[in-house]
């Protein structure tokens, strides 16, 4: 996907967010589906609105 293995680690921790560009490749990379993906999307907001994203 062109992103480091420390980085894809980080948000694999949930340390950092993924920018919209690493969320894509990240998504193509695994090929996930829709449902899937609305899925991580959804764990993403739940992780933001806890405040827990640097």
């Amino acid at each position: 996907a062109g992103l480091s293995e420390s980085y894809v680690s980080k948000v694999e921790k949930g340390g950092v967010v993924p920018s919209i560009e690493a969320f894509a490749a990240i998504v193509h990379t695994l090929g996930l589906n829709a449902s899937e993906v609305a899925l991580l999307l959804s764990l993403l907001v739940k992780h933001d609105d806890e405040g827990t994203c640097e």
